[in-house]
Formats: C-alpha cells, sequence, structure tokens
C-alpha cells in the first residue's frame, strides 16, 4: 500500500511538471515578436510618390521598418493613415542601401490599426533599376 501510495505520487508529481512546462511554452509564443510583411512598393528611378493599403483584418502593429532590395533609396518621408481616420507624417530623410532595413519606427499611440502607408522616395543609381521597399510591422 505504501508503494503505491509513493508511485501515485511519483506519477502525479511528473504530470504536474510537465503541464507547467507546456504551459510556460504557449505563454512565451503569445508574445508576438516577428516581423511581419505588411506589404511593398517599387520606386523607379527618380522622385516617386506611392501608397501602399494595408489589408486586414491583422493590420495592427506598434512598430514598423523598411527593407529594401534591388536598389538604393533615398527616402524622404512617410504619412501613415490610421483606421480612425488620423494621420502621423514621419520625416524620415535618410538613405537604405540595397539589402540593408530602416531603423524600427515606433507607431505613435501603441498598437494601431494601419489602413495606408504613403511614401516619398527617390532612388539612386539610373542603372539599378526600381528598388523594391517592403514594409515589416511588430505587434
Amino acid at each position: 500500500m505504501k508503494n503505491l501510495l509513493i508511485i501515485i505520487f511519483v506519477i502525479g508529481y511528473a504530470c504536474n511538471t510537465n503541464a507547467q512546462r507546456l504551459r510556460h511554452k504557449v505563454s512565451n509564443n503569445t508574445t508576438n515578436t516577428t516581423w511581419k510583411k505588411i506589404g511593398e512598393v517599387k520606386a523607379n528611378y527618380g522622385g516617386d510618390h506611392d501608397a501602399l493599403f494595408v489589408q486586414g483584418p491583422f493590420d495592427d502593429f506598434r512598430k514598423i521598418k523598411l527593407k529594401v532590395s534591388s536598389a538604393d533609396v533615398n527616402m524622404q518621408r512617410m504619412v501613415i493613415t490610421y483606421d480612425n481616420g488620423g494621420k502621423d507624417e514621419i520625416p524620415l530623410k535618410f538613405v537604405i542601401r540595397k539589402g540593408e532595413t530602416s531603423r524600427v519606427i515606433d507607431l505613435k499611440g501603441g498598437k494601431r490599426s494601419l489602413r495606408k502607408i504613403e511614401f516619398w522616395f527617390d532612388t539612386k543609381g539610373r542603372f539599378s533599376g526600381k528598388a523594391r521597399v517592403i514594409v515589416l510591422g511588430r505587434r
């Protein structure tokens, strides 16, 4: 009888420990720290203005950044329009080299639901072709 109680105790302890370990893994996965592709635009040679319309329903982000491929891009400014109609104008004034990523841009007010992102930019180097600007967001 004593051995049976010890075995039941050991099995119960092992099950409880495993359940806590699984619960801990699930809770760590709910904090989304990965960057999600929101969309992309192509920048022609010379000055350009383009808009990216953000598709829902998972269109709420706290931070965004830009990744550039194919050619260098001189970012001038960006205007973000939120679902509630509010706008943020973000002066950028920096060059993102081909294959590089911009700094992280924090959105005002925490997690915000995006409707549209407008860009004013120009590419450098006539022979590099169009630059691809990928917008990444983090919740």
